[in-house]
């Protein structure tokens, strides 16, 4: 499930506090470059939940899911600045649950009201490793961004529901949320006032608000249409036009292990295989319609292990030479082949 890569920037600025240099224990646990440098990116919640594990264990606190929070805000993005542009807290909550899916897909968060209260109850993963950290992270985040939406640095919940069991130190839960704590409950859940959520925001701007939301709407159709093998074929165009990837190379680049990126793919009933296929079909139909490389050379750039292999493969694709597209073009509706660049995998293949 994907998450938001701005979160790996908050666990290695966490891991600072504790003198701690994050990107290479990041590396380990899996967490792509470009993740690291690109804090719109989106990663696997596994990467995620493996890496903040890894720096709990090495920063030595109990309480490093709180550390996190204080240095992630709980939205990214445009949405951040939506949130603000809202006239109250209610109205910013409202709008964060509705787009709850640029922050990642492994959380959910509800409202309960009942007479003078609202209950935002919230999951998140309970991996065996580092299980409580996602939940104190995401549950200090709510109460941190309330204060930070209304500007108002000693706001605080009415009461705090956790999961988790108490701390052997409850010093830095009671500093962060500054209400009633109790632990080891059934749900996870942010207690505030009716008269909190009404509290209007200093920054609320409707003109803004107006002009963000279909642009963070937007956004979200993104997300919502991308599939593994989207993500995939995304990532194969930019490493092909390189020379031929690895594999387990390019499913780093996902956020995932080999193994879970096969499971995904079959899930949606297709494989590495069959969309490298495509992307490669695409690739090679691209190099030779802008003539500026010879068949040789695409087919170096592709992986085959010599311009015969290509070229038997290509005529499969396309029921075509490469020299007969190249010098004319693609014809109207050319017919795909069928089966797949076999010499590619067979003869000298080098991802």
């Amino acid at each position: 499930m994907p998450v938001v890569g701005a979160a790996v920037g908050a666990v290695m600025r966490a891991l600072q506090g504790y003198g701690i240099d994050g990107a290479d224990l990041a590396r380990v646990a899996g967490v792509a470059d470009s993740v690291l440098n690109d804090p719109g990116s989106r990663l696997e919640s596994d990467t995620l939940d493996d890496f903040v594990a890894m720096a709990a264990e090495a920063s030595g606190d109990e309480a490093f899911g709180l550390a996190v929070a204080r240095q992630h805000a709980v939205v990214g993005y445009h949405l951040h600045y939506l949130l603000q542009a809202s006239d109250t807290l209610a109205s910013a909550l409202e709008r964060l649950l509705q787009y709850l899916r640029l922050v990642g897909d492994h959380l959910t968060v509800t409202v309960e009201r009942a007479e003078g209260v609202y209950r935002l109850v919230y999951t998140c993963p309970e991996p065996a490793r580092g299980r409580w950290l996602a939940c104190d992270a995401f549950g200090g985040s709510l109460v941190l961004a309330a204060r930070a939406l209304a500007l108002a640095p000693h706001l605080a919940p009415v009461a705090v529901e956790l999961r988790r069991p108490r701390p052997a130190v409850t010093a830095e839960f009671d500093a962060l949320f500054r209400c009633p704590i109790r632990y080891g409950m059934p749900r996870n859940v942010v207690v505030h006032s009716a008269a909190t959520m009404r509290t209007p925001l200093p920054t609320a701007n409707p003109r803004v608000l107006q002009s963000l939301e279909q642009v963070v709407a937007d956004y979200v159709a993104t997300l919502t249409d991308q599939t593994c093998a989207s993500r995939l074929r995304r990532v194969l165009v930019l490493e092909l036009r390189n020379g031929p990837p690895r594999r387990d190379l390019v499913a780093r680049r996902l956020g995932l292990s080999v193994r879970t990126l096969s499971r995904r793919l079959a899930a949606e009933q297709t494989s590495y295989r069959e969309v490298l296929h495509d992307v490669m079909m695409t690739l090679a139909r691209e190099h030779l319609a802008d003539g500026r490389k010879s068949v040789t050379e695409v087919a170096f750039i592709l992986g085959f292990s010599d311009a015969s292999a290509f070229s038997r493969a290509f005529r499969r694709w396309t029921r075509r030479a490469p020299s007969e597209f190249a010098r004319e073009g693609p014809a109207p509706e050319a017919p795909g082949g069928v089966g797949g660049p076999l010499e590619y995998a067979e003869r000298g293949a080098r991802v």
